[in-house]
């Protein structure tokens, strides 16, 4: 099955001019689409952009005009970069994830699925098992353990 039939089996289309179309597949904010064999899953409204619009620079940010994390209406989509991103969240007081000026962190941000002492037991089983059976095995995304794999994200957590 080609990407675009892949995709368009996970969108909740709305018609009515504007409405966001809902990711409704995997993913716990942004939704996650699988992209290619071998690279981690990417975000299901960056999958809409590359998939409708064209491609996406290196550096650059898939945002929305909309703010709905899981809307993957290609007209609600446009890039920028990290500071545009940031500007427009704080300019349009999204800013949800700090407290305080102290990012929720691990355990403590609103959508965490994890704590810190199941990511420790993840990072001893990492050189074990491959992401896709850790992730079934603690029920969050293949894309998670990746990023904990690769130091990207719970990187305050040592084992």
């Amino acid at each position: 099955m080609d990407r675009t039939t892949r995709f368009w089996k996970k969108v909740a289309k709305i018609d009515d001019a504007g409405s966001c179309w809902l990711w409704i597949g995997a993913g716990v904010c942004y939704g996650n689409f699988y992209w290619d064999k071998g690279t981690p899953d990417i975000g299901a409204h960056v999958a809409s952009y590359l998939l409708f619009r064209g491609s996406v620079p290196e550096g650059a940010d898939v945002c929305h005009t909309c703010d709905v994390p899981k809307c993957v209406r290609p007209s609600h989509l446009f890039l920028g970069d990290a500071q545009m991103n940031v500007d427009d969240m704080v300019r349009k007081s999204r800013e949800s994830f700090r407290f305080e000026d102290q990012p929720f962190i691990g355990s403590k941000h609103p959508e965490a699925k994890l704590t810190e002492e199941t990511v420790r037991v993840i990072k001893r089983l990492l050189p074990l098992h491959k992401d896709a059976a850790l992730a079934k095995r603690y029920e969050v995304s293949p894309a998670c353990i990746w990023l904990i794999r690769n130091g990207k994200s719970w990187k305050h957590v040592e084992i």
